[in-house]
Formats: structure tokens, sequence, C-alpha cells
């Protein structure tokens, strides 16, 4: 495969993802990279009658260069489902029209465990039984910033938009979020993981015995942070709940935006993270990333 001049693989169709992939071997993950968009449909999926199960993959570094990866398609009983398994860091991907279902534990849109989420973006379809996420959802000790969740994602419990980490920022859910049977959240719903949510909202709708916009657990620290008004539908009382004409008149957006001017860069552990601004146009009724 053809490496840049940094030494990550470039990656320019779906058969050289699958390459990339199947390259890692006795844990030896490498640095990837997209070089264009990819339309995985042509290895996952229902191809000639026959159901083709996405492999999750693992990754040291992997950038999407803000291209998008679409038509994933997994439906397995098996545990540790989404399109990576593992990477250390993942930054600037989009995945689009993905389909993840799993009779098991732990499954997400994008990947189940990682250090380090930057700018990625999910719409599609998550299934699975507990611990359930659009973006992650077994990212101890890891940070989620300037993400976002569009798609539809259902489980058992622990379920949520964003997901699984000990720190979350700049991200937001416009998806719907279903628990059947236990904890739901359109931002996180980490028991024991999660830490700090600083600077997200949810709009999406969220569904479950303990259901909330931005997180289901009590002892989280949450900052600005907000939940639209009627979103959850529950046994217990959303939080951080705002009126609806808050995100219209541009309210929500002009605190969203200096949070990122007070805190330009997020910074945990070793890494540091540049905060994405927030637009909103006359059209659209919430901000994004």
């Amino acid at each position: 495969m053809e490496q840049d001049t940094d030494g990550y693989y470039l990656i320019h169709n779906a058969q050289e993802l699958v390459e990339f992939r199947d390259s890692v071997k006795n844990g030896d993950a490498k640095n990837g990279r997209l070089a264009a968009d990819i339309d995985l449909s042509s290895v996952c999926g229902i191809i000639d009658g026959k159901e083709v199960n996405w492999i999750p993959m693992y990754a040291n570094i992997f950038d999407g260069a803000n291209h998008t990866i679409s038509n994933l398609y997994i439906n397995t009983k098996i545990y540790r489902q989404a399109l990576f398994e593992s990477a250390h860091s993942i930054s600037n991907l989009i995945v689009d029209n993905a389909f993840v279902k799993s009779t098991e534990t732990q499954v997400a849109g994008i990947v189940v465990h990682t250090d380090s989420m930057n700018n990625c973006h999910f719409r599609g379809i998550v299934i699975g039984d507990e611990m359930v996420g659009g973006i992650a959802c077994t990212s101890k000790a890891g940070v989620i910033a300037n993400c976002s969740n569009y798609g539809l994602i259902i489980g058992n419990s622990n379920v949520s938009g964003i997901g699984d980490a000990t720190y979350i920022v700049n991200c937001y859910n416009r998806g719907t979020v279903k628990a059947m049977n236990g904890t739901a959240s359109g931002i996180s719903c980490a028991e024991l993981n999660c830490d700090e949510i600083n600077n997200a909202y949810n709009s999406g709708k969220i569904e479950g015995e303990n259901a909330r916009g931005i997180s289901s657990y009590e002892y989280v620290s949450i900052s600005s942070s907000f939940s639209l008004e009627n979103a959850t539908k529950s046994t217990t009382e959303d939080k951080f709940v705002i009126d609806s004409t808050l995100f219209l008149n541009g309210a929500i957006l002009d605190s969203l935006n200096e949070y990122v001017k007070n805190n330009p860069k997020y910074k945990v552990h070793n890494d540091s993270i540049s905060l994405l601004p927030w637009v909103q146009t006359i059209s659209r009724q919430f901000p994004k990333i």
C-alpha cells in the first residue's frame, strides 16, 4: 500500500481499507489516512444474495482527512462490534448510512474502544444489548471531542448517542436513543467511566427507564451543556433542560462558542485538542460543528 510522507498508509477505496484492516497482525496496529470517500457496499452488506459482515479493524492512529466511509454493515451475535474494535486515536471521519447490529454487548457506530476521538460524526443505525453508543462505547480514560451523532441508537441498557468516555467535550446528539430496560442519554451513559462533560447539547429523542439528555448518572461533572425541552421520555426528571427558543434565537450558539473562546485547547493527560467553533444558519434550528 502507498504511504504518505509521514508514514501513514493511504487508503483510496474499500479494497484498500480491507487490506489495511487485514495487515494488522500480532497487535502491530498501523497508522492510516483516507485519501478519498469510501463506499463499503462492495465488501460488506448483502452481496450476490449473501450476507457479508464487516470485520472490525484495529489501528494506531487513523485520520479520516474529513472523508466519509459509507454503507458499513454488521449483523452478528458477536460482541465488540463497530467499524473499529480498537484504535489509539481516530480523527476527522464521517461514517454515513451505517448498519451495526449485535445481540451482544459493546456495540458502536465507529469504535468500541479508543483513547481519543476528534471531529468524528455518525449517521446510521446501531443496535446492541448493553454499552451501545453512536461514536464509541467503552473508551475508559479516553476523550471524545468535536463529535456528533445523528443516528438511531437502540439497546437494552447503557445506551447513548455519543458514548462512553472519561472526558467528553464540544459534542452534540441529534439522533434518537432508546434503552428498552435501562439507562439512555444523548451524550453519555458511562456508569463508571465518565468524569466530565463540557460544552455539549442534546436535541434528539431519548427513551428509557432512566433517560436524560446529557448524562444518566448524578456524579458526572457537567458544565455548559443543554438538553432540549421535552426531548426525553422517562420515569426520571431530566436536567439541564432549556426552552427551544434559546436554540432558535442563537443564545445556545453564543454560549457554546463562548466556551470555545475561553477554552480553545482542551487538555487532558498529555493530549491537547483544539475545540472547533459552532455554526448555525437561519434555516437551521440547532448549532453544529
